[in-house]
Order: C-alpha cells, then sequence, then structure tokens
C-alpha cells in the first residue's frame, strides 16, 4: 500500500481480480446473472434484425433492431446498483485480507446482506444528486459523480451510512479531484472495453438470430461482460479509495505500525 498513480490504481484493479478471480467472479454472478437473464428475456421481441437481408434475400430490403427504451433504461439503473453493491462487496474481501482474514463467497454475501439498506439508500441519494447536477448541464453531473466516486467502499470499509459516506467521499476525493477525474474516466472506459470484448461475439450471434431464441445468447453475452467488467471496475474503485487514504490520511503508515507494532 502506497501512493500510486492513477494507471497504477487501474492496474491494481486487474492484480486484485487476478488474485482471486472465481471468488470476485462469484460474487458479483449472484446479482449480474439474474438481471442479465430477465433483461434479455424481457427484451426477446426486439431482437427483429432479419438476419435474411445479409443473406441477400431480394424479398427482405431493411433490417432492424427494435429498441425498448424503458428497458434500456432500467437495465442501465440495475447496472448501476449492481455496480455499486459490487464495490461493496469487493471493499469487504479487500478489507478482510488486509486483517488477515480470506473471506469466502458466503461470509461476504452475508456482510453485503447486513448492509443492504444503506448500500440502496446511498445509491439512490447518489443518482438524485446526479440528477440535481444536470442543472448545470453534464458538466455538473460529471462533477458529482467524480466527488462521489468512492461511495461504495467508505460504507464497506468504514461501515458509514449513506449521508456520512457521501460526506466522506466528497471529502477524499475534494483535494484530489483531477486524478479522480482521470479515474472516473479511463476506469469506465477500460470497463466498456472489456465488456464489448468479452460480450461482443454471443450478443452479435445472438442477434442475427433473432427472436429464435437469439436472446439466450445475448443472455449470455450480458452476463460474460458484466461478470468481469463489474468486477474490474469495482476492485479497481476500491483501490483508487485506499489510495485517496494512502495520500490524504497516510494510511499505509499506520497499518505499517500496527504490524510492527500490534497491540
Amino acid at each position: 500500500m502506497r501512493p500510486q498513480s492513477v494507471l497504477e490504481v487501474l492496474d491494481s484493479g486487474f492484480v486484485l481480480v487476478r488474485s482471486k478471480p472465481w471468488l470476485l467472479f462469484s460474487i458479483v454472478a449472484v446479482f449480474n446473472v439474474p438481471v442479465a437473464v430477465l433483461a434479455a428475456y424481457l427484451r426477446r421481441d426486439s431482437f427483429s434484425f432479419d438476419n435474411r437481408f445479409l443473406l441477400g434475400d431480394p424479398t427482405v430490403t431493411t433490417g432492424s433492431l427494435g429498441v425498448d427504451g424503458a428497458a434500456t433504461t432500467i437495465g442501465y439503473m440495475a447496472g448501476s446498483l449492481i455496480q455499486t453493491i459490487a464495490a461493496v462487496a469487493i471493499g469487504l474481501v479487500v478489507t478482510g485480507w488486509y486483517s488477515d482474514r480470506d473471506p469466502d463467497v458466503g461470509s461476504v454475501l452475508a456482510a453485503v446482506a447486513r448492509r443492504i439498506h444503506w448500500v440502496l439508500i446511498a445509491w439512490l441519494l447518489v443518482h438524485v444528486i446526479e440528477i440535481l447536477g444536470l442543472v448545470g448541464l453534464v458538466i455538473g453531473s460529471l462533477l458529482m459523480a467524480v466527488l462521489m466516486v468512492v461511495v461504495a467502499p467508505v460504507i464497506a470499509v468504514e461501515g458509514a451510512g449513506p449521508l456520512t459516506a457521501i460526506k466522506r467521499s466528497v471529502g477524499l476525493v475534494r483535494g484530489r479531484y483531477a486524478p479522480a477525474l482521470g479515474f472516473f474516466i479511463f476506469s469506465g472506459m477500460i470497463a466498456a472495453i472489456l465488456g464489448a470484448l468479452l460480450g461482443g461475439l454471443p450478443t452479435v450471434v445472438g442477434l442475427l438470430l433473432g427472436v429464435d431464441g437469439g436472446w439466450v445468447l445475448v443472455a449470455i453475452g450480458s452476463m460474460i461482460s458484466g461478470i468481469v467488467s463489474t468486477s474490474f471496475l469495482a476492485a479497481a474503485t476500491v483501490a483508487f479509495y485506499f489510495d485517496l487514504r494512502v495520500r490524504r490520511e497516510g494510511i499505509d503508515l499506520h497499518l505499517a505500525m500496527l504490524d510492527r507494532f500490534p497491540t
């Protein structure tokens, strides 16, 4: 644990995932898989791309992909909530490691369940604040989102309630806003690229199959991309939280003292 650049923090996200991939993937899958399957099933009639167009069928002149705006919005909000829960869960895992414990899936999920009411309230408050930030157009919403980027790790590691977690996140980020903005942008880009690369093929094949069972492959693609990208983004967020505490509070020195002079 030491001060890190934004690129090093992002790499730490990959390191955390690689250290216990099946543990982290299993935790995220508990929340991601049901949502991915339900979302793909509810939108199954929207996969109306007619693949006969690609085969040169003269009776088909156009193809279309129906998009359900409501389903897309619900899917986005569900994904955002899962991302918050995942960051709390991985924060609990990392805290356990620093305490010389090796949490398993069951113990982490039980710990998340004990905090779930605070997680839901904090997630709702954060999005309300971001919506209010739209008064300043996109820049205002982005400003608010960056300031609250480590709310979930604060809930996990410090056991804070929603309002305390939001104020704590703002306090940690405020003096490091430029690096936080860089982390926010680049971590989101990496997660999006991971999702596209890992889930792209099943999704494309599913869309080509259309309504004849294509939604199943779309769900598989969504599960694969969601589990991996969510795990990375949550792990990187936890790493960034600890980096902020190292720089602003010297938590690395505190832990080193406890290790050298245990009480």
